[in-house]
């Protein structure tokens, strides 16, 4: 059973143009374990070990993703599937099958291969929260502070924030820094920027300046890195998947009802992730729709 669970969200994914990541070393070591060392340390006052075990656990976390998005764009592109012209459905077709499980195959091989066992990688919902919530960069803030990094710390405490504007006590940590010697406004920036955004808020100031020919190259970037993000984040909807409701029962779901159950998964996964591609923050979000409001009023005018 598992093994179906396994490979059937395989589906119909489009081919990611990204390079092949290279690990420096085999296993890549967990980034919730490095996580769990952070705090650890954080709680000992041991700033240096603070800071080595959250980058690398911030590091290793992009590693673990690039490496999923290759591998399953890869297999995708690698794996055809070869329907006969009979005229059962899709689902009876033996060829269908046949390469569903080809593609778990090569899966498994391509993410072990790069990732070592993939028992290592089973991150739990507690940990990848707080990672969305960017809490590792309130800890490096901290860290960053005591020993003196005054850069590195006004750009960790300006990344937490962005995702966390009711956080009074940052807030209050951004106003401080801004009075501090030293610090420049260019230390304000946001270290998960995602590069269609950086492009869109940049061709919208240039458009709101009147300036449309200048704003041409930005807008057109930003939808190239949109459209990016976007299949990446299919991506990452596809492979196993956990259905944690039925844990508490003896739930044996057969071959049909896993396909649906999985496809069900997955298409509610893009469904939720299609913010994170558009705008990715709140702030964001709400901008990002004033923006677009605006552009079509725009053309509704010029129409």
């Amino acid at each position: 059973m598992a093994l179906w669970f396994s490979c059937l969200t395989l589906l119909g994914s489009a081919r990611v143009g990204i390079a092949e990541p290279m690990a420096d070393r085999l296993p890549l070591e967990p980034y919730d374990r490095l996580f769990s060392m952070a705090v650890e340390a954080y709680y000992r006052d041991d700033w240096q070990g603070v800071i080595l075990n959250m980058e690398r656990a911030l590091q290793n976390r992009a590693a673990l993703r690039r490496a999923k998005i290759h591998c399953r764009a890869e297999c995708s592109h690698k794996m055809k599937f070869s329907i006969s012209n009979s005229s059962h459905d899709l689902f009876l077709d033996m060829n269908y099958f046949h390469t569903v499980l080809r593609k778990a195959d090569c899966l498994r091989v391509c993410e072990g291969e790069r990732l070592g066992p993939h028992s290592l990688h089973h991150i739990s919902e507690e940990v990848q929260l707080e990672f969305h919530k960017r809490t590792p960069y309130n800890y490096l803030q901290v860290a960053y502070f005591k020993i003196k990094m005054l850069d590195k710390a006004v750009a960790a405490a300006h990344t937490f924030f962005v995702v966390n504007p009711d956080h009074l006590e940052m807030r209050q940590n951004l106003e401080y820094y801004r009075m501090m010697a030293g610090v420049k406004d260019a230390d304000f920036k946001d270290l998960e920027a995602k590069a269609h955004m950086e492009a869109f808020r940049q061709g919208v100031r240039l458009y709101t300046d009147e300036q449309f020919k200048h704003s041409i190259r930005f807008l057109e970037n930003a939808l190239e890195e949109y459209f990016k993000a976007n299949t990446e984040c299919r991506a990452l909807c596809e492979g196993p998947y956990n259905f944690d409701g039925y844990n508490y029962m003896e739930y044996n779901a057969d071959l049909y009802q896993a396909i649906t159950g999985t496809f069900i998964l997955a298409v509610s996964c893009r469904k939720e992730m299609r913010w994170a591609a558009d705008y990715g923050t709140s702030l964001e979000r709400k901008s990002g729709t004033k923006n677009c409001q605006q552009f079509q009023q725009d053309l509704d005018r010029l129409g």
